[in-house]
């Protein structure tokens, strides 16, 4: 399944961004990070790109990272309290779902969900092994500029995602191409069998 839409990040995104890092790091550091940098509206994409400059510096390159995949997991639960009845995720129909067919119609509403928001290009690939995320566009070619890396947000994102989907299983989600790191796209696998305890 491919699904696009134009170019055109919506300040949705930014604030989202934003509500997720204030749920990682607390809300003192987070005044503290935003006021490193001069004025300006950091739900912005230009402020955006300084606030996430700024974690870089405060926590380095693997820290950013680290932040910014449990960021993408509060920005889960955030989704989830926000608009899961709005994706379908509360109907009694999708909770008595087999597992398999809950997490890939749960997958694809949040890719269409990801494509709203921000004009992202996704393209969804399912195997026997399980699943590729290949995200192309705004967010996260444009926003991230090298500092957070957005590919570790939606690791984070798809993490919670397929534990909450597969009733607390944890199934392996990793970055396998970043575009923070010079790749064409930001691209991410995702075990179709859980992890055994």
């Amino acid at each position: 399944m491919e699904m696009t839409a134009n170019w055109h990040c919506q300040d949705r995104l930014g604030e989202w961004l934003l509500e997720s890092l204030a749920e990682t790091l607390g809300e003192e550091q987070m005044k503290a990070l935003v006021a490193r940098f001069d004025g300006g509206d950091e739900s912005s994409k230009a402020g955006m790109k300084e606030v996430l400059a700024a974690l870089k510096d405060w926590f380095g390159q693997p820290g950013s990272q680290g932040m910014s995949v449990q960021a993408g997991r509060n920005a889960f639960n955030l989704l989830l309290q926000k608009q899961g009845e709005e994706l379908g995720w509360f109907s009694q129909r999708f909770r008595l779902l087999p597992k398999s067919r809950r997490i890939h119609e749960g997958l694809s509403a949040l890719v269409n969900f990801l494509v709203e928001l921000c004009g992202t290009s996704i393209r969804l690939e399912e195997d026997e092994h399980g699943w590729r995320c290949t995200t192309q566009g705004c967010a996260w070619g444009g926003m991230d500029g090298g500092n957070l890396d957005l590919c570790y947000f939606q690791q984070g994102l798809l993490q919670e995602f397929m534990l909450w989907a597969s009733g607390g299983r944890l199934h392996l989600v990793n970055v396998a191409a970043s575009a923070a790191q010079g790749e064409p796209a930001c691209v991410i696998r995702i075990a179709r069998q859980p992890l055994e305890a």
